[in-house]
């Protein structure tokens, strides 16, 4: 691990320098403006992504092959004006455009409808600031069913946090079974307990005790968040049946202010479907990592010896939540792809891209991987755990591991 130790960790940042380097390169949009309203404010190339002008008859080809041909957006200006007089501007989009190039290009519609507002006006930029609201242009991803809003930053945020609490969760109960192995091979109990039971039998009955704790822990959290939730809403005489209804009434009410851009965000997520993910990447993420952390407890006599397995059982984990920027802000591209199809990196990577997703093939595909991986990875940790548990004095090496693997 001398040598090994420090080549995984320069691959490590290696890694995710590169991901937010190609991760955010220049994307294709095309710009349809019927008036010439717009376009001059985006030029041809900025670090955000490549303009080019389209014409009508183009126009009409992307949008009904979006996603099959060559640009990854069509920003279009339409000559009808609202009752303000203002241009109609809406993006259609494949679902591999990143939010940085969104963010930019809302940006600068922004500043063209200033623009267009302070001539008509006929008042400095200083005297509007305070009075003009953010115009919001209409985003319609053709991959999906309908025309549905992109997601916004707060899915993102839901996405990474559901990310964030499956690898705490599986890293703090697999340790919790390593040291739990290794308490009782240092007092010898385990000798005696193998007498009556088979090695793969002990090995699952004490990972699938500690998925048992958490799960009842999570399930303690969600009672409390819910009855807590519960209580202030009867302490503030508010029927909790009313509640949807009520906030369907607010984002009605407040139309066009952050307040129902919240609520409708909120309202798009699939909690049903982010329950489901999470509670399957946790226990199937913990299952697997939690074989491979007893075969390590199993293999060692002391705290200082798991360092040289630990670092790159765990090293995967530790990627997939370190490039979880990079995969919030392209949650189509290659990378975030691979990272959930990768059974040691998607419990964590996939949990990030499920509120973006929503119901895809990809979930179920990448739920298959690790499925298979868990059963794969179970039948090496319990070689390892089956000698390893008996021997006592010696410092075990790759080479060892090996050895017992074949045996």
């Amino acid at each position: 691990m001398s040598i090994l130790g420090p080549l995984l960790v320069a691959g490590f940042y290696a890694i995710i320098i590169w991901s937010a380097v190609t991760a955010n390169g220049p994307q294709q949009i095309a710009i349809y403006d019927e008036e010439g309203l717009l376009y001059k404010a985006f030029g041809n190339t900025t670090s955000q992504g490549h303009y080019f002008r389209i014409n009508q008859e183009e126009f009409q080809q992307q949008k009904q092959g979006m996603g099959e041909l060559y640009y990854d957006a069509i920003l279009h200006v339409v000559s009808k004006r609202q009752e303000a007089g203002l241009p109609i501007v809406r993006l259609y989009c494949g679902s591999k455009l990143n939010n940085q190039v969104l963010a930019h290009i809302q940006e600068e519609v922004n500043k063209s409808i200033r623009r267009i507002k302070l001539k008509r006006a006929g008042l400095s930029e200083r005297e509007v600031e305070g009075l003009e609201e953010d115009y919001t242009m209409m985003v319609i991803d053709l991959t999906k069913e309908g025309n549905a809003a992109s997601e916004d930053e707060l899915v993102s945020v839901v996405g990474f946090l559901g990310g964030l609490v499956v690898y705490l969760f599986i890293f703090m109960y697999s340790v919790q079974v390593m040291k739990g192995v290794m308490e009782e091979k240092q007092n010898r109990i385990i000798e005696v307990m193998i007498c009556s039971v088979r090695p793969l039998e002990l090995m699952m009955g004490k990972v699938l005790g500690i998925a048992a704790v958490g799960l009842t822990q999570i399930g303690i959290w969600i009672v409390l968040i819910t009855s807590l939730s519960l209580g202030v809403t009867l302490f503030l005489g508010i029927d909790p049946s009313e509640v949807t209804t009520s906030s369907a009434v607010v984002a009605g009410t407040v139309a066009g202010t952050e307040w129902s851009q919240l609520i409708q965000s909120i309202a798009q997520i699939d909690f049903m479907l982010l329950g489901g993910c999470f509670i399957f990447y946790f226990l199937i993420g913990y299952l697997s990592y939690a074989a491979l952390f007893a075969a390590i407890g199993a293999a060692v006599d002391a705290d200082t010896d798991t360092q040289q397995f630990l670092l790159p059982v765990s090293m995967p984990l530790v990627l997939s939540i370190a490039l979880s920027g990079s995969i919030m802000v392209a949650p189509e591209g290659d990378l975030a792809v691979w990272l959930s199809m990768i059974p040691l990196t998607s419990p964590v990577a996939m949990m990030i891209r499920v509120p973006m997703l929503g119901y895809d093939w990809q979930i179920l595909v990448s739920m298959a991987l690790l499925l298979i991986f868990f059963f794969g990875v179970t039948v090496i940790a319990s070689k390892i755990y089956r000698i390893g548990i008996l021997v006592h004095g010696k410092k075990i090496s790759y080479q060892e591991l090996l050895k017992w693997l074949r045996a």
